[in-house]
């Protein structure tokens, strides 16, 4: 199937500093897109902003600075974490009990319908979110290359009333009676994108293989400029 999108303008304008943290080097596709600064993971940044932080990039240098960027957050920053690997670091990211896990899906999932059971499609969760802007729900399945649009999702043991989910996976078990977690999280679903307040800021979860396919996949480049530039 073919897909044409309009073209995705460079976000020159922008209220608040980006900040970029990107030790894996995945994300040179958005020197096109927006101007950023990059954060060399020491400390928090100096001004109040938005934090990217690259694909597979949650590492031991950012992971240390925990204290400092939560309390950033708090005074009105905001942290987007893209697709990480499931392991030890990713296990209770930021120590608010949000872990990466992977879970293939059974052959008759919705969610997955090629022959190696990885995502290939999502629910969107909250439509009028601005990080959905110029976005539909039948733009989050079938990326180009392999059709894959994640491989991993987020585990999360702590979900207040104040923390949205925006995105999620059926695991093919809709009809089994499955407690639930989050009035926002159906039952039987993985958690693939969750935005948790903290103070006057906040924390994105994305595992959308948004930045690994941002060179090639119009929608992962346009999500990433709209968390990018939000309000």
């Amino acid at each position: 199937d073919f897909r044409i999108y309009a073209a995705i303008e460079f976000a020159e304008r922008h209220d608040s500093p980006i900040y970029l943290y990107d030790s894996t080097g995945r994300l040179d596709c958005l020197h096109d897109l927006v101007s950023f600064q990059s954060w060399t993971g020491d400390g928090a940044p100096a001004a109040s902003g938005t934090l990217i932080i690259g694909p597979y990039a949650y590492d031991h240098a950012l992971a240390r600075h925990t204290k400092e960027l939560l309390g950033w957050c708090r005074d009105g920053g905001r942290i987007v974490v893209l697709e990480q690997n499931p392991g030890w670091r990713t296990r209770d990211m930021f120590g608010l009990g949000i872990e990466v896990v992977c879970h293939h899906q059974p052959y008759w999932s919705r969610c997955a319908r090629n022959l190696i059971c990885h995502l290939d499609r999502v629910d969107l969760q909250q439509p009028n979110h601005p990080a959905f802007c110029r976005l539909t729900p039948t733009d989050l399945a079938g990326w180009n290359r392999d059709t894959f649009v994640a491989h991993a999702m987020l585990r999360c043991e702590r979900l207040g009333p104040e923390d949205h989910i925006l995105l999620s996976a059926g695991m093919g078990l809709d009809t089994e009676l499955m407690p639930v977690q989050h009035p926002e999280l159906k039952q039987s679903h993985y958690v693939i994108m969750l935005e948790k307040t903290l103070g006057r800021g906040s924390i994105c979860f994305c595992q959308l293989l948004a930045g690994g396919k941002c060179a090639d996949e119009p929608v992962a480049r346009q999500l990433l400029l709209n968390l990018m530039t939000r309000p």
